[in-house]
C-alpha cells in the first residue's frame, strides 16, 4: 500500500477486494479524516489489525478486512470509531478475547470475527 494514498484528502470510500495487496494500512490511510468505508477483503495484508484508520477517521462506518493474515488480538482502541456500524475481521489469524470496549460502539450492527 503506497503512502501516497494519504494525499487523497477527500477520499471517502476505498474498495479493493480480492487482490494481492500488502503493506501498512495505517501509513496509507492513517492521515485521512474523510474515510467512511474501507473494504479490502481477501488480500495479503499482514501484521496486527490497523487501528490508526479507525482512530483518525471519525466518520468511518464500514470496515471489511476479512480474509487477510492479520495476527494478534483485536485492540481495544477499535472502540474509538464511534460511527462504526459494520466491522468484518473474519478469516484472519486473530487470537485472544473480544475486548469489552466493543460494547461502546452503539451503532455497531454487524460484527464478523
Amino acid at each position: 500500500m503506497p503512502a501516497e494514498l494519504s494525499l487523497l484528502t477527500g477520499l471517502k470510500r476505498f474498495l479493493a477486494p480480492e487482490n494481492s495487496l500488502r503493506g501498512d494500512l495505517d501509513v496509507a490511510f492513517g492521515e485521512l479524516s474523510t474515510l467512511q468505508t474501507v473494504a479490502m477483503p481477501d488480500n495479503r495484508l499482514t501484521g496486527t489489525v490497523p487501528t490508526g484508520i479507525m482512530q483518525k477517521n471519525p466518520n468511518l462506518g464500514f470496515v471489511d478486512l476479512g480474509g487477510n493474515q492479520f495476527e494478534g488480538t483485536l485492540p481495544t482502541s477499535v472502540a474509538v470509531a464511534s460511527k462504526l456500524s459494520d466491522l468484518q475481521l473474519n478469516a484472519n489469524l486473530l487470537t485472544g478475547t473480544i475486548p469489552a470496549e466493543i460494547g461502546q460502539l452503539a451503532q455497531l450492527s454487524e460484527y464478523f470475527l
